[in-house]
């Protein structure tokens, strides 16, 4: 088995980015240009990456650790020996590891680059918590079959875990290396990811796959969304195909398509309008997030409404920090 180690860099005493150690400056390079820079600030520690990649391995100055010993509950050294005996890599492959920009999150992310520093894919490593949706996100991959139209999902090309560890790994095919930022989503989009609506009626709701997961996790909401909750139910709701998470970051361009990743939080019967809310009102201040709220229809609200309530049966941060966020402007109440 290959034995890596890599070039550990931290910001503000958080680890960030592992370039591999031995790798030639072409190999160092790309690996710094992976990191994805959505931010003003991000866009500053790549730049700092990209100058670190330069450096030859004898003046780094930076800690030097083998690949399982870097700073993660995860063995990245074992499961990349699974990865690599899955694929039959018949070439040495550089990991580049990325930390998530959310602490305490159990996972890590590998670009797999050849000598050459072209990425070989994208290995996502889940562990706990976490592993279920790298599962789930797997079989969502794989019933886009790479996606049509303007829409362009990864192609799986492996996936595994170990049950021992409750550890889950995603290999995906890397993003086209003329990608882009999208910072919006044509209708074209959004209608491709949706595919047809249909309306779940009141006796059906039980049916959804997670309206079981709500009915754990509602009680933790404020009580004024569990109100209007209460309110829509005899009345069903509309649902779709949606991807649960559709923001900037996990979008980009190419050529005449839209790539868009990271499908954990993704279900074919979501409530319809989703994604839409998630990249016209989600993000911004806590001011302009109320402002777009209170600028829906009455019938937007009350689909945004079911929005927030998926939100919190996913557990995702980002639904839940709006749904505080207008419950604190005494929004729910209007």
């Amino acid at each position: 088995m290959t034995t890596h180690r890599s070039r550990l860099y931290r910001v503000a005493g958080r680890p960030v980015c592992a370039l591999p150690y031995g790798a030639s400056n072409a190999v160092r390079s790309s690996g710094a240009d992976r990191y994805v820079a959505v931010t003003a600030k991000r866009t500053i520690v790549r730049s700092l990456l990209r100058l670190a990649a330069k450096a030859p391995d004898s003046v780094a100055m930076v800690p030097i650790l083998p690949l399982d010993q870097l700073p993660s509950l995860i063995d990245a050294s074992a499961v990349l020996a699974r990865v690599e005996a899955t694929i039959g890599a018949e070439q040495r492959l550089w990991p580049v590891a990325f930390w998530p920009t959310q602490p305490g999150r159990d996972r890590l992310y590998l670009h797999l680059l050849t000598d050459s520093g072209k990425s070989r894919g994208f290995l996502k490593i889940a562990r706990d918590a976490d592993a279920c949706g790298l599962k789930h996100e797997a079989r969502a991959l794989q019933e886009r079959h790479g996606g049509s139209g303007l829409l362009r999902t990864p192609k799986v090309l492996a996936s595994g875990g170990d049950p021992a560890e409750n550890t889950s790994w995603l290999l995906v095919e890397p993003l086209p290396s003329d990608a882009r930022p999208a910072r919006q989503a044509p209708d074209q989009l959004l209608t491709e990811i949706s595919g047809p609506v249909r309306h779940v009626s009141t006796e059906e709701l039980d049916q959804l796959s997670w309206w079981q997961t709500l009915g754990e996790r509602l009680s933790d909401a404020p009580l004024e969304l569990r109100r209007a909750v209460d309110r829509l139910i005899p009345y069903g709701v509309d649902v779709a195909s949606i991807h649960g998470d559709l923001r900037p970051h996990n979008m980009v361009a190419s050529r005449t398509r839209i790539w868009v990743y990271d499908w954990e939080e993704s279900a074919l019967d979501g409530p319809a309008g989703t994604d839409a809310f998630s990249l016209r009102v989600l993000g911004g201040s806590l001011r302009d997030l109320v402002r777009r709220i209170r600028s829906l229809t009455t019938d937007e609200r009350n689909a945004f409404v079911w929005s927030c309530a998926f939100g919190w049966a996913r557990a995702s941060l980002p639904w839940r920090s709006a749904t505080h966020a207008w419950n604190e402007s005494g929004g729910w109440k209007q």
